[in-house]
């Protein structure tokens, strides 16, 4: 059994659309939520389409450079769920 204490979000897509409602937050910040998501996605279930909705809403043009974000924390560029 490992020490190793590891922390998931209890509401990614919520979190999510918490974030892209912020106007303080950056595409930086969400891209790292959108990947502690995809990371735990088997654990806690991510809506995915709320998710990308809020995303595009914030930024009509950003979905694609959040998920180039976020899937570069993993070393690849594959993009994320759709």
């Amino acid at each position: 059994m490992s020490d190793a204490l590891r922390c998931v979000l209890c509401d990614p897509t919520g979190q999510i659309e918490r974030e892209c409602a912020d106007p303080d937050m950056t595409q930086a910040s969400v891209a790292l939520t959108y990947a502690l998501a995809i990371r735990d996605e088997a654990i806690v279930p991510v809506d995915w389409k709320r998710a990308n909705e809020a995303i595009r809403a914030r930024w009509p043009k950003g979905l694609e450079r959040v998920k180039r974000m976020a899937w570069r924390r993993f070393g690849t560029s594959n993009g994320a769920p759709q």
